[in-house]
């Protein structure tokens, strides 16, 4: 299952740039972790709009696994992998050991009480780390192009940090057991695609320019010489200038 689930997110290039596909294989590897470091059957994606549920690919080999959201009938018809999940609306009751959110706590600090109500044990969260390098180029595209924000990077600017983080969770009567920053690839994380700016400029590709689809064997190349800093024992400050999201697990 494991070059099945490879095969599937290099697939996803044709909807996805390297550095979401880059973003999902260092989920996939951190999650396949987890399972060692923590003991939980069944898992919770509480609001998949971003991930598609995708990442819990690595979670399905062994585990139950539901996804939550409040268009879940378009990712259900949007779900493209032949192993499926469970699929829910928000208004789901049942408990899970592993309650998960991604980039999504920061614009809705809300949704946690809700991620606590439905964990009987664990709850993890990620969000876009404001100190990348890649901030001030994201600000400078909504400043200069006038657009309103609608990527992940909108909401809470503390809630985009380790501490502001910490510090909600701790508010609501949460343990916290481990915390850090995933997602370090060689190049900043801008926010928004180069495509978004393309159709701004008015730069839209030719079909003729459209290049072909790079093999599996090619983008898993491509990643794994995005993996330098992965690779390397960076402190958390260094590590908080080129890390694209922030992460907390925390315990009921």
């Amino acid at each position: 299952m494991k070059n099945d689930i490879e095969n599937f997110l290099c697939s996803l290039i044709e909807e996805e740039g390297i550095g979401s596909i880059y973003e999902r294989f260092m989920l996939k590897a951190f999650f396949e972790k987890l399972g060692t470091r923590y003991p939980f059957k069944n898992v919770l994606e509480y609001g998949c709009k971003i991930t598609k549920g995708y990442d819990n690919l690595s979670f399905m080999n062994d585990k139950t696994v539901t996804v939550a959201d409040a268009n879940i009938d378009l990712v259900k018809e949007r779900w493209k992998f032949p192993s499926r999940p469970e699929f829910s609306g928000l208004d789901i009751a049942q408990k899970y050991d592993l309650v998960w959110n991604f980039a999504l706590i920061q614009q809705h600090p809300q949704m946690l009480s809700k991620m606590k109500d439905l964990s009987r044990k664990f709850i993890m969260i990620f969000t876009p780390n404001i100190y990348n390098c890649g901030t001030p180029f994201h600000w400078s595209y909504h400043f200069i192009t006038r657009t309103p924000c609608n990527h992940a990077e909108q909401g809470s600017k503390t809630l985009r940090t380790l501490n502001g983080l910490k510090k909600l969770l701790l508010q609501n009567g949460l343990k916290i057991v481990e915390y850090g920053y995933i997602d370090m690839p060689p190049i900043p994380d801008i926010g928004f695609s180069r495509a978004e700016l393309r159709r701004y400029l008015g730069w839209e590709k030719k079909e003729k320019e459209i290049k072909d689809k790079p093999s599996a064997e090619a983008i898993l190349g491509q990643i794994n010489k995005m993996m330098i800093f992965e690779k390397m024992n960076l402190s958390l400050c260094l590590q908080s200038i080129v890390a694209h999201h922030n992460y907390i697990i925390a315990e009921i």
